[in-house]
């Protein structure tokens, strides 16, 4: 399969996806930012290399190389790219958000940015 083409300044490609969970891929060209944005989930992110600026409500965080990053669900956060980077994304959803997922008939998540990015 072939990847898709550069957006802004991003790519992104899912690794794992299951009804509770995925592992989404993502590089960064510095520069690059995805803008504000919350999820219904909690996430991690785990700089892979480069070096990431995470802003968050009340403090901004750097992450470089190695650097794991947990957020609870609907922190409000975007993520800068200092230099050309690549992270590991990953986003669990609850069991109690799974069930009122599948009784409303609507998906067990959903974010807003790239390829459901943090």
């Amino acid at each position: 399969m072939r990847e898709p083409a550069w957006q802004a300044g991003h790519n992104a490609k899912t690794l794992v996806k299951h009804p509770d969970f995925r592992v989404v891929l993502i590089v960064l060209k510095a520069g690059a930012r995805m803008h504000e944005h919350s999820t219904d989930q909690c996430v991690t992110i785990h700089a892979l290399s480069g070096h990431l600026r995470v802003h968050l409500p009340d403090r901004t965080l750097e992450l470089t190389q190695g650097a794991l990053l947990a957020l609870e669900q609907t922190v409000v956060h975007d993520v800068e790219a200092l230099a050309d980077s690549v992270f590991v994304l990953s986003l669990g959803w609850s069991a109690a958000r799974r069930a009122a997922a599948a009784i409303g008939g609507g998906s067990a998540g959903g974010t807003s940015g790239a390829a459901g990015a943090a």
